[in-house]
């Protein structure tokens, strides 16, 4: 997921899950995994944001062709 594994045990208590970030290894697998998914939403918004701007941009375009700008 995200181009790290998971690092979270199947089925992992909250009690158990405030333990692994103690751990120095899980925490080092849990930043690897976070940077991976901090990437993917850096992507994801990039390209939101994009789209978006590509949709106003027709509405204009619209809109100027309704009131008659060339």
């Amino acid at each position: 997921m995200f181009g790290a594994e998971l690092p979270f045990p199947e089925n992992i208590c909250d009690e158990c899950t405030s333990q692994l970030f103690k751990d120095p290894e899980f925490r080092a697998r849990w930043d690897e995994f976070m940077k991976g998914v901090r990437a993917y939403n850096d992507k994801q918004f990039s390209e939101m944001v994009e789209s978006v701007r590509s949709q106003v941009l027709r509405v204009l375009d619209f809109a100027d062709k309704l009131v008659g700008k060339p």
